[in-house]
């Protein structure tokens, strides 16, 4: 089972690992969609030297929105398809024995 938790919330609960190595899922931080991506097939498959790889990426601009309305003002659209974005890449590694 893959846990995450981000300030001691749990926001994300992946069962069946073994099934599910490689997936994404998005979840809601601070008024903000995170999607986060996996894939720890190595980690599984490979018991000496497999990595896993996580990644939490913001969207940004009209990506970030789960809806669109179309009320709202161009320039206000514009304004916000300019915010920067964050992405945080994890490699995790096992140590050799």
């Amino acid at each position: 089972m893959l846990f995450v938790s981000i300030d001691k919330k749990s926001v994300i609960q992946v069962k069946r690992l073994q099934w599910n190595f490689r997936g994404n899922q998005t979840i809601f931080l601070d008024g903000l969609v995170v999607d986060f991506m996996w894939d720890v097939h190595d980690w599984l498959c490979n018991p000496k030297s497999g990595c896993a790889m996580f990644m939490f990426r913001t969207r940004s601009g009209l990506d970030s929105r789960l809806w669109f309305d179309q009320e709202k003002n161009l320039e206000q659209n514009e304004e916000e398809e300019e915010k920067d974005g964050f992405s945080l890449m994890i490699c995790a590694t096992k140590s050799p024995d």
